[in-house]
């Protein structure tokens, strides 16, 4: 899972930096959230996945963080 930089209309991924290209966010085709392990500490956090001109990503954004990771899907 890498480390992305998200662009957000209010709380809704618009556009990211993935591996230094970037992506315009066309569709959110789902977004949820999940609680983590928290058994293993691991944090609850919100997950979307969405669609851009070359493929699908899953966004993750631990809840009580400002980081986002980022993966081709």
């Amino acid at each position: 899972m890498d480390e992305v930089a998200v662009a957000l209309n209010k709380k809704t991924p618009i556009s990211f930096t993935f591996r230094q290209r970037d992506y315009a966010v066309e569709e959110v085709s789902e977004c949820w959230c999940e609680t983590g392990r928290w058994w293993d500490s691991e944090e609850p956090a919100e997950l979307y996945e969405v669609q851009t001109g070359t493929g699908r990503f899953l966004l993750i954004h631990p809840i009580d963080s400002t980081r986002w990771y980022g993966k081709r899907i």
